[in-house]
């Protein structure tokens, strides 16, 4: 009776996942808008989620960047009745620079692009719903140019469970590629001169790499700061002189661009690396006893101690070894592919594929046929098993 009951509740919780998407798509005169949560509902103890702006602007018209460069005004996203949470710095796609007759140069968007909006909550612990308002300002420009605003509200239930928003997945996979590649960087000021000092080289086709910053002028009659190359992973920015130097923006070069991402180098000595590794060893015992113990692991260890036991072979060390130089080689593979893909600016990270929906179906499916092996109402042949 019991496999019955716990057959079909598999079997509803299976066939009634929810799959809807909540995008709101909005138009003004010059721009259409689509506004993609990353979650369908969040938690009471959710600290922190994005909202993803798909901008497209009109045909034949432009709109600019947070930083216009000589002329035109700032693409802006600001919140209003902003009590039970606060907002972050944007992330937005690459501009493109634009020069007039050699003299007005602007950094405008005239394709689709994307915004990436953090939202830091702060208490919704007594709310049945969280609503956000925005409102985006822009110039749009043309022959003309006419500032507009378009107003939207974002409303996410606070449930019991955080689900995400699978058109948050699809869309930021394509709005990932138009983002600025994140590049450790170190940094001097001389004067009005700013010495940026990249920890890898440049692309190959980026000899003129050009440096904006991500505030807009102070004077206007300012001139922008221009960029020299001193090497593959060296750039002298010099600012005008009426202008405050600025480590924050980016570096454009023809088909991308590059975040420098400040990091502070201090000496370590010998001790503290080795104190370092000590205190790092003991973390991740601890965290390997931690994990040996949850619900999903500890079965497992049992199995495979019910296994030898039953086994006529007796145990080896050669085996125990070659089992446990299997197991730290793999996680070290894993580590290693995550380290060298952060490094060269990639947003991945480990867990990332659970946030799509895609791939949780899948492991639903495996794990509902590996249910129903345990139930012997399918039967596994034995090398797959």
């Amino acid at each position: 009776m019991l496999k019955h009951l716990l057959f079909f509740i598999i079997c509803f919780l299976f066939f009634s996942i929810k799959t809807e998407a909540s995008t709101t798509d909005l138009k003004n005169n010059y721009i259409s808008l689509k506004v993609i949560p990353e979650y369908l509902s969040i938690e009471k103890g959710t600290k922190h989620f994005d909202i993803l702006l798909e901008i497209t602007p009109k045909q034949n018209w432009h709109i600019y960047y947070t930083n216009p460069g000589d002329v035109g005004n700032k693409t802006e996203l600001s919140a209003y009745d902003s009590q039970n949470f606060y907002l972050t710095t944007p992330i937005l796609s690459a501009p493109k620079k634009e020069t007039y007759e050699n003299i007005i140069t602007s950094f405008i968007y005239s394709q689709k692009f994307y915004l990436k909006q953090g939202v830091v909550i702060k208490d919704i612990s007594n709310l049945k719903e969280l609503n956000l308002s925005f409102n985006l300002s822009y110039s749009a420009c043309h022959d003309e140019c006419i500032s507009e605003d378009i107003f939207f509200n974002v409303t996410i239930p606070v449930e019991n469970i955080q689900i995400i928003n699978n058109d948050y997945i699809k869309t930021f996979m394509f709005a990932e590629k138009q983002f600025p590649h994140n590049i450790p960087s170190t940094y001097e000021f001389l004067q009005n001169k700013l010495i940026l000092s990249l920890k890898q080289n440049l692309d190959k086709d980026c000899d003129f790499p050009y440096f904006v910053s991500s505030s807009p002028k102070k004077n206007i009659l300012s001139s922008l700061p221009t960029t020299k190359l001193l090497s593959k992973n060296k750039l002298e920015i010099n600012f005008d002189p009426q202008e405050t130097p600025d480590i924050n923006g980016l570096i454009l070069c023809p088909n991308h661009a590059y975040s420098p991402l400040i990091i502070n180098e201090q000496p370590v000595s010998k001790n503290n690396k080795f104190s370092s590794l000590v205190i790092y060893s003991l973390i991740a015992f601890i965290a390997g006893l931690i994990l040996n113990l949850m619900p999903c692991v500890l079965p497992v260890l049992s199995l495979k101690a019910l296994y030898l036991i039953k086994s006529n072979k007796a145990p080896s060390i050669k085996k125990a070894l070659s089992y446990l130089f299997g197991v730290t080689t793999s996680f070290l593979s894993l580590a290693g592919i995550l380290y060298y893909a952060k490094s060269i600016g990639s947003s991945l990270g480990w867990g990332f594929q659970l946030q799509s929906l895609e791939f949780n179906l899948f492991l639903l499916f495996l794990f509902f046929i590996i249910f129903l092996s345990l139930l012997d109402k399918i039967t596994i042949p034995q090398k797959f098993t």
